[in-house]
Order: structure tokens, then C-alpha cells, then sequence
């Protein structure tokens, strides 16, 4: 869900991290965020594809470059196709 329909103390607390990547919420508590959130997130799946990339991308050489293309991606969603007006960033984050 886009972040902008977290519950409001939820909001405030990540806000500066909500801004930059995706967070893995469990219990109310973030789990992991960006590239690492999304490893963690298709190894749930049922979908053996899906659960083996996510454990390929939890390797360290693999999780460094995913690191890093995650927030290369991050820092140009709103220049990206498909792009939403959630996924503007504001001035300052630019």
C-alpha cells in the first residue's frame, strides 16, 4: 500500500525512510526496508521462482548490487513509465 495511507503515527515515525524505499511492516514494526523488503517479500511466496530469487538476492555480492540498483530506481521513480503521483517526490527529496 502507498505509504501515504499508513496509520498517521506510523507515518511520522518512518517518515524520513518512507520517503527513500519501500518498508516491510510486521506488527505494526518495520522489518526491513527497500531491496531487502522486497527479497524478503517474494521469498514468502508460494511460487518457487519467486522464493528461490529471493534467496538468490539475499546472497552478499547479489544483495550489495540489488542494494544498489533498489535505490538508484528509488531516487528516479518519478522519472520511470508507469510512474503514479505517489511516486512523486517532492523538492526536497529530489
Amino acid at each position: 500500500m502507498p505509504w501515504q495511507v499508513l496509520p498517521a503515527p506510523t507515518r511520522a515515525r518512518h517518515r524520513a525512510r518512507l520517503d527513500r524505499e519501500v518498508i516491510l511492516f510486521e506488527r505494526g514494526e518495520a522489518r526491513s526496508g527497500g531491496a531487502d523488503a522486497l527479497a524478503y517479500f517474494v521469498r514468502s511466496s508460494p511460487v518457487f521462482a519467486f522464493r528461490a530469487s529471493g534467496a538468490v538476492v539475499g546472497l552478499p555480492i547479489v544483495r550489495t548490487v540489488a542494494r544498489c540498483v533498489y535505490a538508484w530506481v528509488a531516487a528516479n521513480r518519478h522519472r520511470l513509465p508507469a510512474g503514479t503521483a505517489s511516486c512523486a517526490l517532492t523538492d526536497r527529496h529530489r
